[in-house]
């Protein structure tokens, strides 16, 4: 029995209805809206269930669940999916065989089932799957009302989902189109893939950085001689020295002390010694014990006598230990100690401080380079095999480049900081273009190392990590 609507009950359903159009028109995706459509139906019509299928001809069987009623996930598998697959297959093969001319109709069949097929709508322009909605009741009740609540709903419903359809699905022929598209864009990256493999093979200039500072090869450096202080200093930075020149001096008051005690010693024993000569030239002659203080006097004056050969030979070495106090040039050259010599006068020195350094900038000079350790062995190699052409740029002069020989490489790793072991290496530097530079000028050095594939020489901090941890683990 079919139930009709009140005025009131058609006033409250068309604004349900324009608000389910409403998200239908603005859903994001198929999934989206195909949740939307079944849930907002199941409200409309106090539906029990409502399940959206789509017809796979090709397979069987024809008609697939793709959305169901307070579902978003779903599970074909499970027996309910199958028994409303199963349901949805025998109403609507037979819907389509008794109205060919009108499948959006909503139809009613198998009362005891009390389920409505609905054929959903979509553009002839267009090359979409078809669709279908089953409607299934369990309150006898709500399913009479059915077939007048679909009177007011399935006209803006399908009306809704065709422009929905028209929107998102190709259109005839477009589908093709994008096939072909998606073809090409897989043949053009599967080309650039192959260009881009091909690139990276090829062999390309690899060098190694490395930091450096030019300097005199004739550079000697002046230490402290011994512990104490600077009691005077002739000198700054910059000075032009000869060579034996007096720099400056220093005060040991350890030394001074060494020095005094030993004069003491040698006073006493000096006043001991001659005691014992007036004590010899006061025995009795013919005594019974004459000879034997002769002896033991004459002893005790030997003993003096060798005891101040010592102590001379202490005094004289202590001596030229003060001798060393006297700071001398050992070269003709110039001053570099920067503002080191400021603070020398000012704080006590350990024996083998630094002072300065005194150069002979009218000497050769070269290039001080900082090989990082990991570069190391590669430019070690490089040297043994003979001398090396680099190219180094100055920070005060950046725009000329000095091509330099790479002349030896140090087999000593330096870490002064803990931070980043170093080997240093050494390149000549012609005279005449030092004079452009002071001294310590800073420099960056290309060392060229011959070909190597462009992807090694781009990826080769990651390769070498590769390596290490791959031999570690094996």
């Amino acid at each position: 029995m079919i139930s009709n609507l009140s005025i009131e009950q058609i006033d409250a359903l068309l604004p349900r209805v324009e608000l389910l159009v409403e998200q239908l028109s603005r859903a994001d995706s198929d999934r989206i809206a195909n949740q939307i459509l079944v849930d907002g139906l199941s409200d409309l019509l106090d539906a029990h269930r409502v399940s959206l299928l789509v017809s796979h001809p090709a397979i069987e069987p024809p008609w697939t669940l793709e959305a169901v009623s307070a579902c978003p996930r779903i599970d074909r598998n499970s027996e309910a999916a199958l028994q409303i697959s199963n349901l949805a297959n025998r109403l609507l093969v037979v819907s389509k065989d008794e109205s060919k001319t009108n499948l959006q109709s909503p139809k009613a069949f198998d009362d005891s089932a009390k389920a409505i097929v609905w054929h959903l709508p979509s553009s002839p322009q267009q090359t979409s799957i078809p669709e279908a909605l089953l409607l299934e009741w369990i309150d006898p009740s709500q399913h009479n009302f059915a077939p007048a609540r679909l009177k007011y709903v399935a006209g803006p419903i399908a009306q809704a989902w065709r422009m929905r359809s028209e929107r998102m699905a190709p259109k005839k022929g477009q589908s093709k189109i994008l096939a072909n598209l998606t073809k090409r864009r897989w043949l053009f990256r599967s080309l650039a893939f192959c260009a881009f493999g091909l690139l990276a093979s090829l062999p390309i200039d690899f060098y190694i950085t490395a930091d450096g500072y030019l300097e005199p090869k004739g550079r000697h450096s002046i230490y402290a001689p011994c512990d104490g202080y600077l009691d005077f200093i002739s000198v700054r930075d910059g000075s032009e020295l000869t060579q034996g020149q007096t720099i400056g001096k220093m005060q040991s008051p350890e030394l001074d002390l060494r020095i005094e005690d030993v004069l003491g010693q040698i006073r006493s024993n000096s006043e001991k010694r001659n005691g014992f000569k007036v004590a010899l030239n006061q025995i009795i002659v013919g005594s019974k014990t004459a000879s034997v203080e002769q002896n033991r006097i004459s002893s005790e004056i030997l003993l003096a006598d060798l005891h101040e050969e010592n102590l001379k030979s202490k005094l004289a070495f202590l001596r030229k230990e003060e001798s060393k106090l006297q700071l001398l040039s050992p070269i003709q050259g110039t001053v570099s100690a920067n503002s080191f010599l400021e603070g020398l006068q000012s704080r006590p020195l350990r024996r083998g401080d630094p002072l300065f350094d005194v150069l002979d900038v009218n000497g050769p000079w070269h290039v001080v380079l900082r090989i990082s350790d990991a570069d190391s062995l590669l430019v070690k190699n490089a040297v043994s095999n003979g001398t090396k052409t680099v190219r180094a740029s100055f920070e005060s002069l950046p725009n000329r480049v000095f091509k330099i020989d790479l002349e030896r490489c140090n087999d000593i790793i330096e870490n002064p900081d803990n931070l980043t072991p170093f080997v240093r290496a050494y390149a000549n530097f012609s005279q005449s273009d030092a004079e452009l530079f002071f001294v310590n000028a800073k420099t960056k050095v290309l060392i060229p190392m011959g070909k190597r594939p462009a992807w090694y020489v781009w990826l080769r901090p990651i390769w070498e990590t590769m390596q290490k941890y791959t031999l570690l683990w094996k």
